[in-house]
């Protein structure tokens, strides 16, 4: 949904050798900006700068804060 919170998965640092074991490989958060059709999001930054790219949905996943 548009205005949530998201956590970007870094698919350039997921393969084997280029993390380390206990590195997070979630980048964010990000705010939903816009949704298209074909599962792709536009993200932006919390203070609101637009990130050039759009992102499929299945490299995000909800950001929650635990209290």
């Amino acid at each position: 949904m548009i205005g949530d919170m998201v956590l970007l998965w870094d698919k350039r640092r997921a393969p084997k050798g280029m993390h380390k074991k206990f590195d997070t490989l979630w980048k964010g958060p990000f705010k939903i900006q816009q949704a298209f059709e074909n599962n792709s999001f536009k993200l932006a930054y919390e203070d609101g700068e637009v990130l050039p790219l759009t992102y499929n949905g299945q490299d995000l996943k909800l950001y929650q804060v635990i209290n």
